[in-house]
């Protein structure tokens, strides 16, 4: 074999190793920030309970004392529900909000098939 098929032979094998090397890189530092994004969810997750626990907390203890003064008065009961599943809605309004702005910003990043076309029908 000549020199120049064995420096050629070389090179090949050593751009091949260097890409494969390359493309595991790329693949476990993916994984890695993927994986803090799962981390992040469930912070924010756990932290979004925590606050729901805080204001059930508060709502209950505010509406046993409005509803200890006055027994067997029913309207103040249904007002609260109808206040909790007004609550309700309002975070579930938010969250949608939230979440277009995410997809908008992701869409930026990294847009997807049929993304386009789905703002131009809002």
């Amino acid at each position: 074999m000549s020199r120049a098929a064995k420096a050629t032979l070389l090179g090949s094998i050593v751009v091949s190793g260097l890409t494969v090397w390359g493309v595991h890189y790329m693949q476990v530092r993916e994984a890695r920030n993927m994986h803090k994004g799962v981390e992040r969810d469930t912070a924010r997750l756990a932290e979004r309970a925590l606050q729901r626990e805080r204001e059930a907390a508060a709502s209950a203890s505010s509406s046993s004392t409005s509803t200890g003064s006055t027994p067997g008065a029913p309207s103040l009961a249904s007002s609260s529900s109808e206040e909790e599943k007004t609550r309700q809605r309002e975070a579930r309004a938010l969250d949608l909000v939230l979440n277009r702005e995410r997809e908008a910003r992701f869409q930026q990043l990294q847009p997807t098939k049929g993304w386009a076309g789905e703002q131009d029908q809002r």
